[in-house]
């Protein structure tokens, strides 16, 4: 049970019904009181009065017993009759409260529509879980920015191969794989949940694709380049979906969330320019961030994860197997497609799976913001299944893929890292750089002269 009803006065008389929404207040507690006043006009009217929720799935009657109670209406009380009705809120969503007046000859039947919302005391719990998750991300981004070199960032810039094939995979083909599966495989009639999956197909590369490239041993200094410059480019590249091909999916007037780019690029660019700095007048301590940054990323992705499932344990009741699927094939498909596209483009292993995690997780945070400024309850809390869906599914894979290549590392006794280098400290802008020539660079060796 997770919500419950405001206090609401409905009128009617025997011929008009005054029909409005009942909307659950954000400081419910379980169970409220609707209040109906029923009055005639200047006639009697005996009969029985039923309540019933349409879904009861999602809201039950708790008072009056069994949903019925009896009406008396005379002189003796002015015509008017009131009953309260307990209704309990079981979960979020979109219901009707069914009224059916039994009269001596016949019955009439009239409708509300319920919009089921969250509790405060839920809201209030997402929200610092999200100031948390900020202030973690914010720590764990300035520990990456000491394991960047200004350099090795300048030659990625002037070769920019691996952002290029980056920005090509995350804002043309992510977006028609979102378009599909919202057109194909959410059920009609579900548009907030389409839009969601959409919006989520046209955000940019984030979240926790740079903590993935870490254990990964991926190149960091890509990572990092990929997600600045998709960051940047969405400020154009998803408004231009949404406002277009969105529209099909679109229930209310959509708002692209701009603020929020523009913090998700301060929350990036601040941290790692401090790390940076930071690291250039103390770079003794470089292996000991190298040692740390790791561990506290997997700790980060528990609790996260934990804490995600704790504070929307709603979105458990609304999924189904669609919302699966498509949270699902969207990301998988992401790392897929981008890992074959960069091995077309001959990027060495560790960009090609850099840039494979860049497309693949995607910064849905954006998506929550778009979502939160166009819609609102319950159809808010309905959309929002779907990248928390998203989240939960999408690094699986790598989770799974990781855990299998440890156990078969330890079989072999083998001491090496679980992911494969390529080369020692070579950086992915100097194998760019090679794959833009006609041939592949001449080695020049020297003879040593006889004595």
């Amino acid at each position: 049970m997770i919500s419950s009803f405001a206090i609401f006065t409905s009128e009617f008389t025997t011929k008009q019904w005054k029909k409005d929404y009942l909307w659950i207040p954000r400081d419910s507690i379980y169970a409220r009181i609707v209040r109906f006043k029923f009055r005639t006009n200047g006639t009697t009217l005996n009969g029985t009065v039923s309540f019933e929720c349409v879904d009861s799935f999602s809201c039950e009657i708790v008072h009056p017993y069994n949903g019925s109670t009896t009406i008396d209406i005379g002189k003796l009380n002015s015509y008017t009759n009131i009953v309260n009705v307990t209704i309990s809120a079981l979960y979020v969503g979109l219901n009707q409260l069914k009224v059916v007046l039994n009269r001596e000859l016949d019955s009439i039947e009239y409708y509300y529509d319920l919009r089921l919302l969250r509790p405060e005391n839920e809201s209030k719990l997402a929200q610092i879980f999200t100031s948390s998750a900020t202030v973690f991300v914010i720590c764990i981004t300035f520990m990456m920015g000491t394991q960047l070199k200004l350099e090795y960032l300048m030659q990625i810039i002037k070769a920019p191969v691996g952002p290029v094939i980056g920005f090509v995979c995350q804002f043309t083909i992510m977006p028609v794989i979102g378009y599909l599966l919202a057109k194909f495989v959410i059920p009609e009639g579900q548009n907030p949940l389409k839009f969601a999956l959409f919006a989520i197909s046209c955000s940019p590369g984030g979240g926790k694709s740079s903590f993935w490239t870490i254990i990964y041993n991926g190149n960091l200094d890509m990572s990092i380049l990929i997600t600045f410059s998709q960051l940047i480019c969405a400020l154009f590249m998803m408004p231009i979906w949404i406002y277009t091909v969105g529209q099909e999916f679109a229930t209310a007037r959509v708002n692209v969330p701009i603020y929020g780019l523009l913090q998700s690029f301060a929350i990036l660019i601040i941290p790692t320019a401090c790390g940076m700095i930071f690291i250039n007048y103390w770079p003794d301590l470089v292996k000991i961030f190298n040692k740390w940054i790791k561990i506290v990323s997997w700790i980060s992705m528990a609790v996260f994860t934990f804490f995600l499932i704790y504070t929307n344990m709603y979105v458990i009741s609304l999924v189904s197997w669609p919302i699966v699927l498509s949270a699902c094939a969207l990301p998988w498909s992401g790392y897929v497609i981008a890992y074959f596209v960069s091995l077309l483009f001959c990027q060495a292993y560790r960009e090609r799976i850099t840039i494979a995690i860049e497309t693949g997780v995607q910064n849905t945070g954006i998506t929550f913001l778009m979502l939160m400024y166009s819609l609102e309850e319950p159809e808010l809390d309905l959309a929002l299944v779907m990248p928390i869906a998203v989240i939960l599914v999408t690094d699986k894979p790598l989770l799974i893929l990781y855990i299998i290549r440890w156990i078969w590392n330890k079989c072999r006794g083998d001491e090496q890292d679980l992911v494969p280098k390529t080369g020692s400290k070579e950086n992915v802008a100097q194998k760019d750089l090679y794959t833009i020539k006609v041939g592949p660079p001449t080695i020049i060796q020297e003879n040593s002269e006889k004595s």
